[in-house]
């Protein structure tokens, strides 16, 4: 009976334990949470009348990477959306982010610039702050 009582005591002290930190702050005090939704909102899904679906497809596949930080992954995608649609300005700018989230400024730079050109002045695009520091 003893040691079931201190099973349940540890139990639900581990459950209060996980409960709390899901929200957990970075050194810097702010929310992972929210910091990771942010990100999230960073790629572009392919417009719903895309021509290309197979580009299309992988575009969408490549943004289900980006929100999980999985750059590597995440870029594979775009590189296979662009090679299929090489006029598809949404998975330039997609594999530009991932690019410059692995430190590879010079080749982010070069599918920004694209991404700009190929953008139709869409805001999402041509408005965004980590384009507008790779590209003048």
């Amino acid at each position: 009976m003893k040691k079931l009582s201190i099973f349940l005591v540890m139990f639900a002290l581990a459950l209060i334990i996980v409960s709390c930190g899901e929200k957990s702050k970075d050194k810097k005090g702010s929310d992972k949470s929210k910091a990771k939704s942010s990100a999230s909102q960073m790629g572009l899904k392919a417009p719903k009348d895309a021509p290309n679906k197979e580009a299309a497809s992988k575009n969408d596949e490549g943004v289900s990477h980006l929100v999980q930080r999985q750059w590597e992954t995440a870029a594979g995608f775009f590189k296979e959306a662009v090679e299929a649609n090489a006029d598809f300005a949404e998975a330039h700018f997609n594999l530009a982010l991932c690019l410059h989230k692995m430190g590879k400024h010079g080749e982010a730079s070069k599918h920004f610039k694209i991404a700009k050109e190929l953008a139709s002045g869409s805001s999402m695009i041509v408005d965004n702050k980590i384009l507008k520091d790779h590209v003048n």
